[in-house]
Parts: C-alpha cells; sequence; structure tokens
C-alpha cells in the first residue's frame, strides 16, 4: 500500500508540474499593470535591430526600455498622461534585475539623483521635484516614469489581480503565442480617445469615431516575431480584434523578406489592421 501511495504522488506531482509548464503565460507582467492602463507593450530579447534602431530615434528615453531588454523581457505600460505637459506616464516591469541596477540606470539615462524613501527611490531633479521612481514586489521591479510616484507605485505596491489588465477577458483574448513583441490596447484606450476633442486638429476624427462606435473594440493586439540569425524562417506577424459583443477577429501574415524595415512592416499592420476592422 505505502508503494501504491508513493506511486501516485509521483503521478500526481507529474501531472501538476506539466500542466504548470503548458499554461506558460505569454505576458506574465500584465497582472501587476493597473486596469486603467491605457497601453501595454511586451518586449522579449531577440527583438529586430531595425526595430529597436526605430524606437530609439522615434522616442525619447527608449534606450531605457533596450537596456532593460538586454536583460530579459520586458513589459512597458502607458498608465497615464500628465495632463500638464501632455507627456506620458510609464511603468515599466521586469523580473530580470535588481532595484539597485534599475535606479542607477534610470538615473543615468534621465539624469536624475537618487533619493530613497520607505518602500521606493524617487529619482528627483536637480529642483528637488520626484521625475521617476524604482520599487519592488513579488520578484518584480517596476520603474515608474512621471508625476507623483508616491501615488503611481503606492497603488502599484497593493494592486491586486482582480484590479489589473489580467482580470479584463477581452484583452485576454487577443494576446497570441510569444512573440518578440507585441502591443495590447486595451478598451480604455478607446474610451479615452472618444472623449478627446480633435475633429479641428486631426483631418478624419469624426469617420474615426463612427468607425469606433460600429466596430465596437474591446480590445486590440498587434504582435510581431522576428527568426533567429542564421535562418529562413518569415517575420510572423498578427493583428487581433476582441469586440463587445465577444466575437474575435483575427489576422495573420508571414512575411519572407525579413530585411524589412521595422517601421515599414509596423506601417504594413497598422494598415491591415484599418483596413479589415
Amino acid at each position: 500500500m505505502k508503494k501504491t501511495g508513493v506511486s501516485a504522488t509521483v503521478l500526481l506531482a507529474a501531472v501538476v508540474l506539466f500542466s504548470a509548464c503548458g499554461k506558460d503565460d505569454p505576458v506574465p507582467e500584465l497582472q501587476l499593470v493597473p486596469a486603467t492602463a491605457l497601453l501595454h507593450v511586451h518586449m522579449e530579447p531577440g527583438l529586430n535591430n531595425n526595430l529597436t534602431s526605430f524606437a530609439g530615434s522615434s522616442f525619447s528615453g527608449f534606450i531605457l526600455a533596450d537596456s532593460l531588454l538586454n536583460k530579459g523581457p520586458l513589459g512597458v505600460s502607458l498608465v497615464g498622461i500628465d495632463i500638464s505637459t501632455l507627456n506620458p506616464q510609464l511603468l515599466l516591469l521586469t523580473q530580470n534585475t535588481t532595484t539597485e541596477y534599475a535606479t542607477a540606470l534610470t538615473a543615468r539615462v534621465l539624469n536624475l539623483d537618487p533619493r530613497q524613501e520607505e518602500d521606493r527611490v524617487d529619482l528627483v531633479s536637480e529642483h528637488g521635484y520626484a521625475r521617476a521612481s524604482v520599487t519592488q514586489r513579488d520578484g518584480w521591479t517596476a520603474i515608474y516614469i512621471g508625476p507623483a510616484p508616491h501615488v503611481t507605485l503606492g497603488s502599484w505596491l497593493d494592486l491586486e489581480k482582480d484590479n489589473s489588465l489580467a482580470a479584463d477577458t477581452s484583452l485576454l483574448k487577443v494576446i497570441p503565442e510569444h512573440r518578440h513583441i507585441t502591443v495590447l490596447f486595451p478598451e480604455n484606450l478607446f474610451g479615452f480617445l472618444s472623449l478627446l476633442p480633435l475633429e479641428r486638429q486631426i483631418p478624419g476624427w469624426t469617420d474615426y469615431k463612427a468607425v469606433m462606435n460600429r466596430i465596437r473594440p474591446a480590445a486590440l493586439s498587434v504582435s510581431v516575431s522576428w527568426p533567429g540569425p542564421d535562418t529562413d524562417e518569415p517575420v510572423q506577424a498578427g493583428v487581433m480584434l476582441a469586440r463587445r459583443d465577444g466575437g474575435v477577429s483575427t489576422v495573420e501574415i508571414s512575411i519572407s523578406d525579413t530585411h524589412i524595415d521595422a517601421d515599414s512592416c509596423f506601417a504594413l499592420l497598422l494598415s491591415v489592421a484599418e483596413g479589415s476592422f
């Protein structure tokens, strides 16, 4: 009987192990992203060099994300927009670095000075204003770039899964298998954009609102994966749209020209998304 009991225990452990392996989450940091976030980007090491060069020349401060990506997978969330300056408020999440490294890197890249607080390290300007902050919980290091870090990171330290993007069932429907980069657009973003009175500034803004009202998007994803070096595999790209009625539309593209520029690849994807949905 003892032998049978041991065998059953081993079998049960094996089942649990293989079940866990089969449920590998392609975007594990989503449970630490506030449900109010407007956009989330998940990046994996091996990202195309053309893309990093393109992003580095187009977005200030991308060198911070690029440096963290060298350590392992990285998540970057747009958690808000500073109304006074219109600057994005970003939350960077990684499991592959220490708070000490993240603090030193952020201070160097953003030209700020560290200041130790009770549950975080603020990064302050020469005038003493906190412009960024670093903290850690449950094995995750968080870098917040924006105003009032005591509010944002204070809430983040107490964030539960039910109040995160991981609880957004529509968003979960459009998460693809592992890709080098996955951009997730939750319903929050579409709601935010619908409130902006940009008809005078952007031609076709009224048409955009009309299309969104007709489609009623609940979540959208755009993802790309590049082949490894010295392989003939194509670039894999995809667009997935979840609607409020529960339906999901998917477009998958294989691009055999692996020398395609990153900006051209994303322009193609966005054109396909616009034309299809």
